[in-house]
């Protein structure tokens, strides 16, 4: 595996758990409002940045898949 694909896992697997982690902190509840508002801030950040990380993934398994069709012609 290429470093820079290592390096992005591993990048989404950090966000993954912050994202997480977040959640956990939310649900326990007992936090000042303020910091809660943070927190789902900093969370909705992470859900788009992750998802565009999967959209990513996403196209280029579809080329993989592309490139596999085309090799068998």
């Amino acid at each position: 595996m290429s470093p820079r694909r290592k390096s992005k896992k591993t990048t989404f697997e950090a966000k993954m758990a912050r994202l997480e982690a977040i959640v956990e902190e939310l649900e326990k509840g007992g936090l000042d409002l303020e910091k809660a508002v943070s927190l789902f801030k900093e969370g909705t950040k992470l859900v788009e940045e992750l998802s565009e990380m999967l959209r990513e993934a996403e196209v280029e398994i579809e080329n993989l898949y592309s490139e596999d069709d085309s090799d068998g012609d």
